[in-house]
């Protein structure tokens, strides 16, 4: 039981490892992308910034299924699970950059790191165990595995 749980452990390690490589090359598309379109091109930050999340969640979602969680059945169920976790956490990250930037007057950019990073750890759990979990397994199956895994 104990080499069963250090192997689920080290695996969702290197998940979380990859998927973290992955969000950091998505922030850095992010917050490029927001940078550049609002000093060179004068879109107001928070529209540049709404483009760039929701560009950087496309490049994620094929990248997640791929190379992260490996994931290759039933990929209909997927994009509407992702969908409905990115579209909640793209509307929560846009509110909270806005948020700081209005509210506290924190410089954009400075918005947008420490929002990225605060909101990553979510984003995974909610990836990891909705979006791309092990379809195979039903709801209940599901619920009594991870059960087991916790205690």
């Amino acid at each position: 039981m104990r080499a069963m749980e250090s192997k689920n452990l080290k695996k969702k390690i290197r998940e979380f490892f990859k998927f973290s490589l992955v969000g950091i090359v998505s922030s850095v598309i992010i917050f490029f992308g927001t940078v550049l379109l609002t000093e060179l091109f004068g879109v107001a930050y928070a529209i540049s910034y709404g483009i760039n999340l929701f560009l950087s969640y496309i490049y994620r979602f094929l990248i997640y299924m791929k190379l992260v969680f490996i994931q290759k059945d039933r990929p209909i169920l997927r994009i509407r699970r992702f969908a409905a976790v990115s579209i909640f956490i793209i509307i929560l990250n846009w509110a909270l950059v806005v948020f700081l930037v209005e509210l506290f007057h924190i410089t954009y950019w400075i918005a947008i790191i420490l929002t990225l990073t605060a909101l990553s750890l979510f984003n995974f759990k909610m990836q990891d165990s909705w979006v791309f979990r092990d379809l195979s397994l039903s709801e209940t199956e599901h619920h009594m595995t991870e059960d087991k895994q916790e205690s």
